[in-house]
């Protein structure tokens, strides 16, 4: 679309035809793909189109300014200069080519499979972020970690345990380190009006706009790597940690310390290599093979937890934005966008542990770091027991 002296009508026709078009395509994909979509589904869809409308009218904008006669239309001004919509997929032909190609593979998926694990679109994630919830920037005494705690808004009880056992704020200190716990939205208002007043109280909550779910949880980590790019700065160090872990915090800044005298860019976590997309169960995947027409996954770092250098997390990000969207937090964010970036050393982190470890137990290892599924409810004895191992009687 170009706009000379003469063809204003021209660029106001064009402009309608593909907003018409952009909308026919928006409500046709929720009415007959989703047709029994839940409130999620369908607000991930309706998201899809704002973006449509952003992607033309970014090109109508773009087209207008180069008329000779000044034809103009007035931008947004938009707070966020990270704004990352649909059209930066433009600047790349080759990344057009890429989600052009799934989109069309994704086509042999059954409506149904997609119901099954709400799958929003290949690029709903390519897309700006905001904070209903904020928490402050980060500032020189963050030195060593920023801790990103994801969590359910109504896990109230399983926040307080963290706080009290191993995110305790003297502890963080001590590490020069920040945890922050990690919402997305809500439909309960009353859980809402809690949130923020538990985030008045701590200052530890952040809310990103996403809706709270497992399958939106690569969006989540999406969201909340990129406030930290943009407002956690100071730090060297970035984890995820599951609300239901246990952490050993100073063993963990000593793997990453030593870490980085090897690896400038390194993740670590979970280890998982040869790993194929699953045919059923929670871990169900439709979308891997056809959207990037492969078998196996490439190597990734189970979800519950892991750590990475800072340096990692621009060109993460940057990565995932030219990536077809996949709903498995880990495989995308640790491996599809991990893949490319040059000089990333993904491994093991020692001391770590994918199954519960009693704290009469801990208390006898030297190397611990991180253990998995603890039950709402006893992260606080096991942290006692761990800390004072008087109390475990025949394990000492």
């Amino acid at each position: 679309m170009k706009c000379g002296n003469n063809d204003r009508g021209t660029v106001f026709s064009d402009l309608v035809s593909e907003l018409s078009d952009a909308i026919e395509i928006c409500y046709s994909t929720v009415e007959d793909r989703f047709p029994t979509a839940d409130e999620q589904i369908l607000f991930s869809q309706y998201m899809e189109c704002l973006k449509r409308y952003k992607a033309v009218l970014s090109r109508s904008n773009d087209d207008a300014e180069s008329s000779s006669r000044g034809f103009n239309h007035s931008k947004a001004n938009i707070s966020n200069q990270n704004l990352v919509t649909r059209t930066t997929l433009n600047n790349s032909n080759q990344d057009e080519i890429l989600f052009r190609e799934a989109r069309e593979r994704l086509k042999t998926v059954k409506g149904s499979d997609l119901q099954k694990i709400q799958y929003p679109g290949i690029d709903v994630h390519v897309r700006s972020w905001s904070y209903p919830i904020p928490v402050r920037d980060c500032n020189e005494s963050v030195s060593k970690f920023i801790i990103l705690v994801p969590t359910a808004p109504k896990r109230f009880t399983s926040r307080t345990e963290v706080r009290s056992t191993w995110g305790n704020t003297q502890l963080m200190t001590e590490m020069k380190s920040r945890l922050i716990f990690v919402v997305g939205l809500t439909t309960d208002s009353q859980v809402q009006k809690q949130l923020e007043q538990e985030s008045d109280k701590h200052q530890d909550i952040l809310q990103v706009d996403t809706y709270d779910s497992y399958y939106n949880l690569s969006l989540k980590t999406i969201g909340m790597l990129n406030w930290v790019k943009d407002h956690c700065q100071s730090t060297a160090f970035v984890a995820k940690i599951d609300d239901d872990m246990m952490a050993g915090i100073p063993n963990i800044v000593k793997f990453a310390e030593k870490t980085i005298q090897s690896y400038d860019k390194f993740i670590a976590g979970s280890y998982r290599a040869n790993g194929s997309p699953n045919p059923g169960g929670k871990w169900y995947d439709p979308i891997y093979k056809p959207a990037f027409n492969k078998k196996k996954y490439p190597v990734f770092l189970g979800g519950p937890g892991y750590i990475m250098s800072a340096a990692v997390v621009k060109e993460l990000l940057a990565n995932c934005y030219k990536s077809p969207f996949l709903h498995l937090e880990d495989v995308f964010v640790t491996g599809v966008c991990g893949e490319g970036i040059l000089g990333l050393k993904r491994m093991a982190m020692t001391g770590y542990s994918m199954a519960r470890i009693d704290g009469c137990l801990l208390a006898r290892r030297t190397d611990f770091t991180l253990a998995h599924s603890y039950p709402v409810g006893t992260l606080v004895g096991v942290w006692n027991r761990w800390k004072n191992p008087q109390l475990c009687g025949h394990y000492r």
